[in-house]
């Protein structure tokens, strides 16, 4: 079996994720030009406590956005509901942007504006897992439908298209959630289950052929014990990757699934040797 590194989660050897432009259009006459406070945008900020981290609430403060901007933030409920309830609040106010800042994370103060400035239905900011070895929240679907792989060689671009984000800090514009059908984030989708509520909704979006994409140049901070960035990550790189060509030898496969329920590498469902 080579040595060539290959993905921490499915083991095929992993192709760079293609740097897309956001799509082009003639720039607006000078009459038509909008300030930032003439974006209607709504926050939805699901989260499971009844306070909110001092880190978050600072990073929201210092948060470039429209003066009008409205905050939805429901505690304690789930997150499939928390994020569906969002959005039909974004619906009701005629809001054109929903900005999904969850409760542990933490964005730079320009991270809207350049979202805002991609001009795209769906883009998120990258950040990492809080748990070792911080794997980057960036995926493609996998041909069993029910997996996805990270993809850990991702370019650093303001404009990277994927197939799956992390919600955590993703900007989409509402006509979006107008073209896909109740309830748009859900455990099940097509017969398959999985452990969150976003993998169905981004099956949804690849079936509406919604494009996604996600700004990797500039990346958002992650709450634990302490922030988690990009450092983190490229500290643990190399030895995370080694310990997964080693597993897959033991097991005599090429392809290597991360469990999360007990952070042990297992042969991957969609495994085909």
């Amino acid at each position: 079996m080579s040595d060539k590194p290959v993905d921490p989660v499915l083991m095929a050897p992993v192709q760079p994720v293609p740097v897309v432009p956001p799509p082009s259009a003639p720039p607006p006459p000078q009459s038509e030009t909008r300030s930032l406070n003439d974006f209607r945008i709504v926050v939805g900020t699901p989260h499971s406590y009844d306070t909110i981290f001092k880190q978050w609430f600072m990073a929201y403060e210092q948060l470039i956005k429209p003066a009008n901007t409205r905050l939805i933030m429901d505690p304690n409920l789930p997150l499939d509901v928390n994020r569906n309830n969002a959005v039909e609040e974004a619906l009701k106010c005629e809001a054109e942007y929903i900005l999904f800042l969850d409760h542990d994370n933490v964005p730079d103060s320009e991270m809207l504006i350049r979202l805002l400035q991609a001009n795209v239905p769906v883009i998120g900011a990258l950040y990492f897992e809080r748990k070792y070895p911080h794997l980057p929240l960036i995926y493609t679907f996998e041909h069993d439908f029910q997996t996805v792989r990270v993809e850990y060689n991702y370019p650093k671009a303001p404009v990277v298209r994927c197939d799956v984000i992390g919600l955590g800090c993703s900007l989409f514009k509402m006509e979006v959630f107008k073209q896909l059908e109740r309830p748009w984030f859900c455990y099940t989708y097509k017969e398959h289950t999985w452990g969150t509520e976003d993998i169905g909704f981004f099956h949804k979006l690849k079936d509406a052929n919604i494009p996604v994409y996600i700004d990797t140049a500039h990346t958002c901070g992650h709450l634990s014990s302490a922030v988690i960035d990009e450092g983190d990550w490229e500290y643990n790189k190399k030895g995370y990757l080694t310990l997964v060509n080693q597993r897959a030898k033991e097991l005599g496969t090429t392809s290597v699934f991360l469990d999360k329920r007990d952070g042990k590498l297992i042969k991957s469902p969609s495994a085909r040797d």
